[in-house]
């Protein structure tokens, strides 16, 4: 790949939920070159609802 193309290229973006549908994530054409947050990633969510329930006294 020419160094000028490889210099222009855009990490991939992370999941962002749709604003028409939030069932949805945005597509990928919506989203690259764009900054975008790990707020949607569906491992961090994942995680984020477990250590919830770690916490919770009724499931101790």
């Amino acid at each position: 790949m020419p160094i000028n193309v490889f210099q222009n290229l855009y990490f991939l973006p992370d999941p962002v939920l749709s604003q028409d549908n939030p069932d949805h994530y945005e597509t990928f054409a919506n989203l690259y070159g764009k900054l975008t947050t790990e707020k949607f990633c569906p491992s961090l969510i994942n995680l984020n609802s477990k250590a919830e329930l770690a916490q919770d006294p009724e499931y101790l």
